[in-house]
């Protein structure tokens, strides 16, 4: 039987504004919470977007960087791209040549093993 992570009978309908946070630390915890409204949360986003500029992290597609000009091998985006329409299956070393051929640049001198690892996380 699964254990459930939060007991929700904790909580009543008194407690206006006060909820779980998961994710945030070692277990979930008890928190008061605040109602925003759009114009309130863009206010928040510019400034949360101004402290990080003038931290200088922004990296990515917050830069306006195109997330597909990655110079490495997304294993489970670019494996099932190699696959036909009528292809259920193929060997790695076809799958390795195939990646060789559509992008040379990256994949040029994978052997087998490296591609038998790529879908693993």
């Amino acid at each position: 039987m699964v254990k459930p992570l939060v007991d929700a009978t904790v909580l009543s309908r008194s407690g206006c504004g006060i909820c779980w946070i998961a994710g945030e630390g070692d277990g979930p915890l008890i928190v008061a919470s605040a109602s925003v409204d759009g114009p309130a949360a863009e206010g928040i986003i510019a400034r949360a977007r101004q402290l990080r500029e003038d931290y200088g992290n922004i990296t990515g597609y917050a830069l306006d960087e195109d997330p597909t000009a990655s110079r490495g091998i997304d294993g489970l985006g670019d494996v099932p791209k190699v696959f036909r329409a009528n292809e259920e299956q193929l060997f790695y070393k076809r799958i390795a040549a195939r990646l060789a051929e559509s992008r040379l640049d990256v994949c040029g001198e994978w052997t087998i093993a490296s591609v038998a690892q790529a879908p693993k996380p």
